[in-house]
């Protein structure tokens, strides 16, 4: 348990890293686009040539081939790769108990309709 004798809260407007992080210190973001974009000797297994591939080359290759061994884990990172998420859409029902035309309502004002609905059956239980 922390020693609350310790506790002391920040004045107001001062940061608790008055620093910062140091000038010149990379991201883990900036490290690892550094060593995706390495360029190496590699025979690429697809093709059976030597080329010069990118370290994002040569996992992507992999992927492809676990892919076509039945990886249907590494089908689906290619394809969400490829051509994105699938959206997911929700479908929202209202129980119009009050007999209120609710048709012109826009859909922010519905929401908010919603939300005092279900306050309300919070409150009734």
């Amino acid at each position: 348990m922390a020693n609350e004798s310790n506790l002391i809260p920040f004045k107001k407007g001062q940061s608790g890293n008055i620093n910062g992080r140091p000038k010149g210190i990379k991201n883990r973001n900036t490290i690892a686009k550094y060593w995706l974009d390495t360029i190496q000797e590699h025979n690429n297994p697809i093709t059976g040539i030597d080329e010069h591939l990118s370290n994002e080359d040569i996992m992507t290759i992999k992927l492809i081939l676990q892919a076509n061994n039945g990886c249907v884990k590494s089908y689906k990172v290619l394809m969400d790769s490829a051509y994105g998420h699938p959206k997911q859409q929700i479908e929202e029902t209202i129980n119009n108990n009050s007999g209120l035309d609710l048709s012109g309502l826009t859909t922010d004002e519905l929401r908010e309709y919603i939300k005092l609905l279900s306050k309300s059956d919070e409150i009734e239980d």
